[in-house]
Protein backbone atom coordinates (compact mmCIF):
# COMPACT_ATOMS: atom_id res chain seq x y z
CA UNK A 1 0.00 0.00 0.00
CA UNK A 2 0.95 3.79 -0.85
CA UNK A 3 0.77 4.33 2.79
CA UNK A 4 3.85 2.30 3.96
CA UNK A 5 6.00 3.79 1.47
CA UNK A 6 8.82 6.53 2.45
CA UNK A 7 9.08 9.93 0.94
CA UNK A 8 11.69 8.83 -1.36
CA UNK A 9 9.52 5.88 -2.81
CA UNK A 10 6.55 7.99 -3.71
CA UNK A 11 8.79 10.01 -5.32
CA UNK A 12 9.48 7.70 -7.23
CA UNK A 13 6.75 6.13 -8.40
CA UNK A 14 6.07 9.92 -9.37
CA UNK A 15 8.61 10.01 -11.46
CA UNK A 16 7.84 9.66 -15.70
CA UNK A 17 10.50 6.58 -16.84
CA UNK A 18 10.94 3.11 -17.73
CA UNK A 19 10.02 2.22 -14.30
CA UNK A 20 6.65 3.34 -14.14
CA UNK A 21 5.46 2.90 -17.47
CA UNK A 22 3.45 -0.27 -16.47
CA UNK A 23 5.31 -2.01 -20.00
CA UNK A 24 4.74 -5.95 -20.71
CA UNK A 25 5.71 -8.00 -23.77
CA UNK A 26 7.99 -9.82 -24.42
CA UNK A 27 11.42 -8.79 -22.63
CA UNK A 28 13.67 -11.55 -23.64
CA UNK A 29 13.00 -10.96 -27.32
CA UNK A 30 13.02 -7.65 -26.93
CA UNK A 31 16.56 -7.47 -25.33
CA UNK A 32 17.67 -9.70 -27.91
CA UNK A 33 17.23 -6.87 -30.48
CA UNK A 34 18.10 -4.22 -28.69
CA UNK A 35 21.69 -5.88 -28.23
CA UNK A 36 21.78 -6.38 -31.70
CA UNK A 37 21.15 -3.06 -32.57
CA UNK A 38 23.35 -1.73 -29.83
CA UNK A 39 26.29 -3.30 -32.10
CA UNK A 40 25.81 -1.04 -35.29
CA UNK A 41 25.36 2.77 -35.58
CA UNK A 42 21.91 3.89 -34.19
CA UNK A 43 20.17 7.22 -34.44
CA UNK A 44 17.93 6.39 -31.22
CA UNK A 45 21.11 5.57 -28.70
CA UNK A 46 20.12 7.03 -26.06
CA UNK A 47 16.63 5.91 -26.17
CA UNK A 48 17.94 2.47 -26.73
CA UNK A 49 20.59 2.04 -24.10
CA UNK A 50 18.02 3.43 -21.57
CA UNK A 51 14.74 0.71 -22.45
CA UNK A 52 18.25 -1.91 -22.51
CA UNK A 53 18.89 -0.92 -19.21
CA UNK A 54 15.30 -0.96 -17.61
CA UNK A 55 14.88 -4.56 -19.69
CA UNK A 56 18.06 -6.25 -18.13
CA UNK A 57 16.74 -4.90 -14.60
CA UNK A 58 13.38 -6.60 -15.42
CA UNK A 59 14.98 -9.93 -16.42
CA UNK A 60 18.30 -9.89 -14.03
CA UNK A 61 17.28 -8.21 -11.30
CA UNK A 62 20.48 -7.01 -11.25
CA UNK A 63 20.57 -3.03 -10.83
CA UNK A 64 23.97 -3.07 -11.38
CA UNK A 65 24.02 -4.34 -15.15
CA UNK A 66 21.09 -2.04 -15.61
CA UNK A 67 23.26 0.94 -14.41
CA UNK A 68 25.82 0.37 -17.45
CA UNK A 69 23.18 0.49 -19.71
CA UNK A 70 22.17 3.78 -18.47
CA UNK A 71 25.23 5.33 -18.25
CA UNK A 72 26.02 4.62 -21.83
CA UNK A 73 22.59 6.58 -22.41
CA UNK A 74 23.68 9.32 -20.49
CA UNK A 75 26.47 9.55 -22.23
CA UNK A 76 24.54 9.51 -25.90
CA UNK A 77 21.83 12.06 -25.00
CA UNK A 78 24.61 14.10 -23.96
CA UNK A 79 26.40 14.28 -26.97
CA UNK A 80 29.37 16.46 -27.17
CA UNK A 81 27.82 19.56 -25.87
CA UNK A 82 26.30 21.32 -22.98
CA UNK A 83 22.79 21.20 -24.72
CA UNK A 84 22.58 17.73 -24.32
CA UNK A 85 22.02 18.68 -20.44
CA UNK A 86 18.14 19.56 -21.58
CA UNK A 87 15.10 18.16 -21.42
CA UNK A 88 16.02 14.65 -23.46
CA UNK A 89 18.18 13.69 -20.11
CA UNK A 90 14.95 13.96 -18.05
CA UNK A 91 14.03 9.77 -18.43
CA UNK A 92 17.25 8.60 -18.15
CA UNK A 93 18.07 10.80 -15.08
CA UNK A 94 15.04 9.51 -13.69
CA UNK A 95 15.73 5.69 -14.35
CA UNK A 96 19.22 6.24 -12.70
CA UNK A 97 17.32 7.65 -9.78
CA UNK A 98 15.55 4.33 -9.40
CA UNK A 99 18.33 2.37 -9.89
CA UNK A 100 20.58 3.87 -7.25
CA UNK A 101 17.77 3.35 -5.28
CA UNK A 102 17.53 -0.09 -6.15
CA UNK A 103 21.06 -0.25 -5.61
CA UNK A 104 20.19 0.35 -1.85
CA UNK A 105 22.14 3.79 -2.74
CA UNK A 106 20.11 6.38 -1.08
CA UNK A 107 22.10 9.51 -1.39
CA UNK A 108 22.73 9.13 -4.93
CA UNK A 109 19.13 8.48 -5.53
CA UNK A 110 18.16 11.69 -3.91
CA UNK A 111 20.87 13.34 -5.99
CA UNK A 112 19.15 12.45 -9.83
CA UNK A 113 15.66 13.18 -8.36
CA UNK A 114 16.97 16.84 -7.75
CA UNK A 115 18.70 16.83 -11.05
CA UNK A 116 14.83 15.41 -12.46
CA UNK A 117 13.41 18.07 -10.58
CA UNK A 118 16.30 21.25 -12.02
CA UNK A 119 15.67 19.98 -15.78
CA UNK A 120 11.80 20.11 -14.65
CA UNK A 121 12.43 23.71 -13.64
CA UNK A 122 14.57 24.49 -16.44
CA UNK A 123 12.95 23.36 -19.23
CA UNK A 124 9.07 23.23 -17.90
CA UNK A 125 6.15 21.55 -20.10
CA UNK A 126 4.37 23.57 -22.05
CA UNK A 127 1.43 25.46 -21.56
CA UNK A 128 -1.60 22.83 -21.45
CA UNK A 129 0.98 19.51 -20.94
CA UNK A 130 1.71 17.78 -18.06
CA UNK A 131 5.35 16.72 -19.51
CA UNK A 132 7.78 17.88 -21.96
CA UNK A 133 7.55 16.65 -25.42
CA UNK A 134 10.98 14.68 -24.94
CA UNK A 135 9.09 12.56 -22.43
CA UNK A 136 6.29 12.27 -24.85
CA UNK A 137 8.51 10.99 -27.45
CA UNK A 138 10.51 9.10 -25.65
CA UNK A 139 7.41 7.31 -23.96
CA UNK A 140 5.81 6.63 -27.46
CA UNK A 141 9.56 5.61 -28.74
CA UNK A 142 9.47 3.29 -26.02
CA UNK A 143 5.36 1.40 -26.45
CA UNK A 144 5.81 0.80 -29.79
CA UNK A 145 8.32 -1.34 -29.16
CA UNK A 146 6.13 -3.57 -27.09
CA UNK A 147 2.54 -5.66 -27.21
CA UNK A 148 -0.24 -4.50 -29.14
CA UNK A 149 -2.46 -3.46 -26.57
CA UNK A 150 0.01 -1.00 -25.71
CA UNK A 151 0.09 0.63 -29.26
CA UNK A 152 -2.50 2.67 -28.70
CA UNK A 153 -0.82 4.68 -25.63
CA UNK A 154 2.41 5.25 -27.88
CA UNK A 155 -0.21 7.00 -30.63
CA UNK A 156 -1.22 9.07 -28.12
CA UNK A 157 2.15 10.01 -26.40
CA UNK A 158 3.19 10.50 -30.44
CA UNK A 159 0.20 13.29 -31.00
CA UNK A 160 1.57 14.88 -27.28
CA UNK A 161 4.75 15.16 -28.70
CA UNK A 162 4.16 16.61 -31.71
CA UNK A 163 1.57 18.71 -30.56
CA UNK A 164 4.28 20.31 -28.27
CA UNK A 165 7.14 20.06 -31.47
CA UNK A 166 5.69 19.42 -34.95
CA UNK A 167 9.28 19.44 -36.73
CA UNK A 168 10.44 16.32 -35.00
CA UNK A 169 10.53 13.66 -38.12
CA UNK A 170 11.53 10.80 -35.61
CA UNK A 171 8.15 11.74 -33.96
CA UNK A 172 6.43 11.97 -37.03
CA UNK A 173 7.92 8.42 -38.29
CA UNK A 174 6.90 6.74 -34.35
CA UNK A 175 3.34 8.48 -34.92
CA UNK A 176 2.99 6.60 -38.34
CA UNK A 177 4.29 3.04 -37.19
CA UNK A 178 2.53 3.28 -34.14
CA UNK A 179 -0.73 3.80 -35.87
CA UNK A 180 0.25 1.25 -38.47
CA UNK A 181 1.03 -1.33 -35.57
CA UNK A 182 -2.50 -0.87 -33.58
CA UNK A 183 -5.23 0.05 -36.19
CA UNK A 184 -3.80 -1.60 -39.89
CA UNK A 185 -4.78 -4.68 -39.47
CA UNK A 186 -8.31 -4.19 -38.17
CA UNK A 187 -9.39 -0.68 -39.71
CA UNK A 188 -11.77 -0.54 -42.72
CA UNK A 189 -10.58 0.58 -45.74
CA UNK A 190 -11.04 4.40 -44.25
CA UNK A 191 -8.90 3.91 -42.07
CA UNK A 192 -6.15 2.20 -43.66
CA UNK A 193 -6.59 4.70 -46.25
CA UNK A 194 -5.75 7.35 -43.86
CA UNK A 195 -2.44 5.43 -41.74
CA UNK A 196 -1.47 4.69 -45.29
CA UNK A 197 -1.06 9.10 -46.01
CA UNK A 198 -0.16 9.19 -42.23
CA UNK A 199 3.11 7.19 -43.53
CA UNK A 200 3.66 8.27 -46.91
CA UNK A 201 3.51 11.74 -45.34
CA UNK A 202 6.09 10.50 -42.31
CA UNK A 203 8.34 8.94 -45.45
CA UNK A 204 8.31 12.74 -47.05
CA UNK A 205 9.64 14.20 -43.86
CA UNK A 206 12.20 11.22 -42.92
CA UNK A 207 12.92 9.58 -46.50
CA UNK A 208 16.02 7.94 -45.37
CA UNK A 209 14.03 5.63 -43.17
CA UNK A 210 13.90 2.67 -44.90
CA UNK A 211 12.11 1.02 -42.49
CA UNK A 212 9.47 3.72 -42.86
CA UNK A 213 9.42 3.11 -46.60
CA UNK A 214 9.09 -0.50 -46.77
CA UNK A 215 6.08 -0.22 -43.81
CA UNK A 216 4.53 1.62 -46.81
CA UNK A 217 5.25 -0.98 -49.20
CA UNK A 218 3.72 -3.61 -47.42
CA UNK A 219 0.73 -1.10 -46.64
CA UNK A 220 -0.02 -0.75 -49.95
CA UNK A 221 0.71 -4.66 -50.41
CA UNK A 222 -2.25 -5.28 -47.99
CA UNK A 223 -4.86 -3.65 -49.81
CA UNK A 224 -3.94 -4.76 -52.81
CA UNK A 225 -1.88 -1.62 -54.68
CA UNK A 226 0.81 -3.45 -56.13
CA UNK A 227 1.77 -1.47 -59.50
CA UNK A 228 4.88 -1.37 -61.27
CA UNK A 229 6.12 1.31 -59.56
CA UNK A 230 6.01 -0.26 -56.62
CA UNK A 231 7.43 -3.03 -57.12
CA UNK A 232 10.42 -1.28 -58.91
CA UNK A 233 10.52 0.58 -55.38
CA UNK A 234 10.51 -2.68 -53.32
CA UNK A 235 14.08 -3.91 -55.86
CA UNK A 236 15.86 -0.88 -55.32
CA UNK A 237 14.93 -0.59 -51.30
CA UNK A 238 16.23 -4.07 -50.64
CA UNK A 239 19.91 -3.30 -52.38
CA UNK A 240 20.01 -0.35 -50.36
CA UNK A 241 19.15 -2.12 -46.62
CA UNK A 242 21.88 -1.52 -43.86
CA UNK A 243 22.96 -4.04 -41.62
CA UNK A 244 20.39 -5.51 -39.22
CA UNK A 245 18.23 -5.44 -42.37
CA UNK A 246 15.49 -3.19 -40.76
CA UNK A 247 12.31 -3.50 -43.88
CA UNK A 248 13.58 -6.71 -44.83
CA UNK A 249 10.30 -8.10 -43.24
CA UNK A 250 8.00 -6.18 -44.56
CA UNK A 251 9.97 -6.03 -48.01
CA UNK A 252 9.35 -9.50 -47.85
CA UNK A 253 5.74 -9.62 -47.49
CA UNK A 254 5.75 -7.19 -50.05
CA UNK A 255 7.03 -9.86 -52.49
CA UNK A 256 5.31 -12.54 -51.17
CA UNK A 257 2.31 -11.11 -52.40
CA UNK A 258 3.58 -11.34 -55.87
CA UNK A 259 5.08 -15.10 -55.28
CA UNK A 260 6.19 -17.11 -52.30
CA UNK A 261 9.06 -17.80 -54.62
CA UNK A 262 10.20 -14.96 -55.30
CA UNK A 263 10.48 -13.15 -51.51
CA UNK A 264 11.91 -16.59 -50.98
CA UNK A 265 14.80 -15.95 -53.38
CA UNK A 266 15.26 -12.48 -52.31
CA UNK A 267 15.48 -14.05 -47.89
CA UNK A 268 18.46 -16.74 -49.10
CA UNK A 269 20.21 -13.73 -51.61
CA UNK A 270 20.03 -11.69 -48.13
CA UNK A 271 21.47 -14.39 -46.17
CA UNK A 272 24.38 -14.52 -48.48
CA UNK A 273 25.17 -10.96 -48.31
CA UNK A 274 24.70 -11.02 -44.80
CA UNK A 275 25.56 -14.18 -43.63
CA UNK A 276 26.39 -12.80 -40.16
CA UNK A 277 22.73 -11.29 -39.72
CA UNK A 278 20.60 -13.26 -37.49
CA UNK A 279 17.43 -11.11 -38.54
CA UNK A 280 17.93 -12.24 -42.22
CA UNK A 281 18.02 -15.94 -41.39
CA UNK A 282 15.31 -16.04 -38.94
CA UNK A 283 13.17 -14.71 -41.79
CA UNK A 284 14.44 -16.82 -44.28
CA UNK A 285 13.57 -19.78 -42.09
CA UNK A 286 10.14 -18.42 -41.82
CA UNK A 287 9.59 -18.18 -45.80
CA UNK A 288 10.66 -22.10 -45.60
CA UNK A 289 8.10 -22.84 -43.07
CA UNK A 290 5.69 -20.98 -45.68
CA UNK A 291 7.21 -22.94 -48.87
CA UNK A 292 6.18 -26.24 -46.87
CA UNK A 293 3.12 -25.30 -46.17
CA UNK A 294 1.93 -24.89 -49.10
CA UNK A 295 3.69 -27.65 -50.81
CA UNK A 296 2.49 -30.20 -48.63
CA UNK A 297 -0.19 -31.58 -50.99
CA UNK A 298 1.99 -30.53 -54.06
CA UNK A 299 5.40 -31.19 -54.42
CA UNK A 300 6.70 -35.26 -54.70
CA UNK A 301 8.05 -36.66 -51.96
CA UNK A 302 12.55 -36.21 -52.25
CA UNK A 303 11.65 -32.21 -52.63
CA UNK A 304 9.45 -31.76 -49.77
CA UNK A 305 11.86 -33.73 -47.53
CA UNK A 306 14.50 -31.53 -48.90
CA UNK A 307 12.81 -28.26 -48.13
CA UNK A 308 12.15 -29.84 -44.84
CA UNK A 309 16.01 -30.48 -44.56
CA UNK A 310 16.66 -26.63 -44.86
CA UNK A 311 13.88 -25.41 -42.98
CA UNK A 312 14.57 -27.56 -40.04
CA UNK A 313 18.36 -26.96 -40.41
CA UNK A 314 18.13 -23.31 -40.27
CA UNK A 315 15.43 -23.17 -37.64
CA UNK A 316 17.78 -24.75 -35.13
CA UNK A 317 20.20 -22.05 -35.85
CA UNK A 318 17.95 -19.34 -35.06
CA UNK A 319 16.84 -20.39 -32.16
CA UNK A 320 20.00 -21.82 -30.88
CA UNK A 321 20.87 -17.55 -32.04
CA UNK A 322 17.30 -16.10 -29.97
CA UNK A 323 16.31 -18.81 -27.23
CA UNK A 324 13.75 -16.66 -26.65
CA UNK A 325 12.30 -17.09 -29.86
CA UNK A 326 9.43 -19.59 -29.00
CA UNK A 327 7.17 -18.70 -31.84
CA UNK A 328 10.35 -20.19 -34.05
CA UNK A 329 10.71 -23.10 -31.34
CA UNK A 330 7.14 -24.04 -32.12
CA UNK A 331 7.62 -23.80 -35.36
CA UNK A 332 10.35 -26.46 -35.42
CA UNK A 333 8.75 -28.56 -33.63
CA UNK A 334 5.82 -28.77 -35.67
CA UNK A 335 7.98 -29.08 -38.86
CA UNK A 336 9.81 -31.83 -36.59
CA UNK A 337 6.48 -33.35 -36.67
CA UNK A 338 5.84 -33.40 -39.96
CA UNK A 339 8.89 -34.49 -41.12
CA UNK A 340 8.41 -37.89 -38.80
CA UNK A 341 10.98 -37.05 -35.99
CA UNK A 342 8.51 -37.87 -33.31
CA UNK A 343 10.99 -38.46 -30.90
CA UNK A 344 12.62 -34.27 -31.44
CA UNK A 345 8.94 -32.71 -31.83
CA UNK A 346 8.12 -35.04 -28.24
CA UNK A 347 11.22 -33.42 -26.59
CA UNK A 348 10.67 -29.42 -27.65
CA UNK A 349 7.24 -29.39 -27.53
CA UNK A 350 8.06 -30.83 -23.46
CA UNK A 351 10.40 -28.03 -23.38
CA UNK A 352 8.22 -25.20 -24.29
CA UNK A 353 5.17 -26.73 -22.17
CA UNK A 354 7.80 -25.90 -18.98
CA UNK A 355 8.25 -22.00 -20.18
CA UNK A 356 6.26 -20.06 -17.16
CA UNK A 357 5.98 -16.56 -19.37
CA UNK A 358 4.60 -16.89 -22.72
CA UNK A 359 1.85 -14.32 -23.66
CA UNK A 360 -1.56 -15.64 -24.52
CA UNK A 361 -0.96 -15.71 -27.85
CA UNK A 362 2.03 -17.93 -28.36
CA UNK A 363 0.32 -20.04 -25.62
CA UNK A 364 -2.42 -20.74 -27.94
CA UNK A 365 0.01 -21.58 -30.65
CA UNK A 366 1.88 -23.96 -28.24
CA UNK A 367 -1.38 -25.51 -26.98
CA UNK A 368 -2.53 -26.06 -30.70
CA UNK A 369 0.18 -27.49 -32.54
CA UNK A 370 1.09 -29.75 -29.17
CA UNK A 371 -2.81 -30.93 -29.70
CA UNK A 372 -2.91 -31.55 -33.25
CA UNK A 373 0.79 -33.56 -32.86
CA UNK A 374 -0.94 -35.92 -30.55
CA UNK A 375 -3.90 -36.50 -32.44
CA UNK A 376 -2.19 -37.20 -35.87
CA UNK A 377 1.71 -38.76 -34.58
CA UNK A 378 1.03 -39.70 -31.50
CA UNK A 379 -2.47 -41.14 -32.18
CA UNK A 380 -3.81 -39.62 -28.66
CA UNK A 381 -7.02 -38.06 -30.08
CA UNK A 382 -8.27 -38.20 -26.58
CA UNK A 383 -5.29 -36.34 -24.65
CA UNK A 384 -5.53 -34.16 -28.28
CA UNK A 385 -8.97 -32.89 -27.03
CA UNK A 386 -7.26 -31.54 -23.28
CA UNK A 387 -5.03 -29.26 -25.47
CA UNK A 388 -7.75 -27.78 -27.25
CA UNK A 389 -9.54 -27.21 -23.67
CA UNK A 390 -6.55 -25.30 -23.10
CA UNK A 391 -6.69 -23.18 -26.37
CA UNK A 392 -10.44 -22.43 -25.28
CA UNK A 393 -10.01 -21.34 -21.80
CA UNK A 394 -7.30 -18.64 -22.86
CA UNK A 395 -10.01 -16.19 -23.42
CA UNK A 396 -7.76 -13.67 -26.49
CA UNK A 397 -9.00 -13.86 -29.86
CA UNK A 398 -7.03 -16.03 -32.45
CA UNK A 399 -6.89 -18.31 -35.56
CA UNK A 400 -5.42 -21.28 -32.89
CA UNK A 401 -8.91 -20.34 -30.35
CA UNK A 402 -11.16 -20.38 -33.37
CA UNK A 403 -10.10 -23.64 -34.67
CA UNK A 404 -9.86 -25.19 -31.72
CA UNK A 405 -13.39 -24.74 -31.10
CA UNK A 406 -14.40 -25.74 -34.03
CA UNK A 407 -12.32 -28.96 -33.41
CA UNK A 408 -14.56 -29.15 -29.60
CA UNK A 409 -18.23 -28.60 -31.35
CA UNK A 410 -17.36 -31.07 -33.68
CA UNK A 411 -16.71 -33.44 -30.60
CA UNK A 412 -20.22 -31.96 -29.23
CA UNK A 413 -22.12 -32.49 -31.76
CA UNK A 414 -21.00 -36.47 -31.75
CA UNK A 415 -23.65 -37.95 -29.50
CA UNK A 416 -21.79 -41.16 -29.55
CA UNK A 417 -18.52 -39.73 -28.45
CA UNK A 418 -17.72 -40.60 -25.10
CA UNK A 419 -16.62 -37.35 -24.08
CA UNK A 420 -19.78 -35.05 -25.71
CA UNK A 421 -21.37 -33.96 -22.71
CA UNK A 422 -18.51 -32.90 -21.32
CA UNK A 423 -17.78 -30.83 -23.92
CA UNK A 424 -20.98 -29.52 -24.19
CA UNK A 425 -20.70 -28.38 -20.71
CA UNK A 426 -17.36 -26.82 -20.99
CA UNK A 427 -18.57 -24.71 -24.08
CA UNK A 428 -21.69 -23.35 -22.25
CA UNK A 429 -19.66 -22.65 -19.34
CA UNK A 430 -17.54 -20.62 -21.84
CA UNK A 431 -20.24 -18.95 -23.32
CA UNK A 432 -21.26 -17.83 -20.45
CA UNK A 433 -18.29 -16.45 -19.08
Amino acid sequence: MDSFKTPLERRLDNLECHFTWSLSGNVHHLQDFLVECSQHDCAWEGHLYNLLGYITYHISKSPEEALTYLRKAEVALKGHNMEGRGPRLLVNQANLAWVHYLLGEQAKSEAYLKEVARLQEEFPAPPGFDLHPEVYGEKGWTKVKFEDEIHQKAIDNFELALRGDPDRKGWHTGLALAKYRALFSTGDEELKEEIIQQIKRAKSIDPDNLHLAAVYLKALAQVGRNTDDTVREAHDLVQRLRPMLHGLAEVLYFFRSQSLDLALQVAEEMVRKYPSEREAKKLLARYYKYKIFKSLKTQGNADLRELMGKCIHIYEEVTTFFPYYYCGKIVLADIYSISGNTEKADQLYMDLLKVEDLNPTTLQRLYFKYGKHLHYKKKLPNKSIDYHKKVAEIPTQSWEREKSMETLRSVAHRSNHRRCDEIQAFLLRLEQN
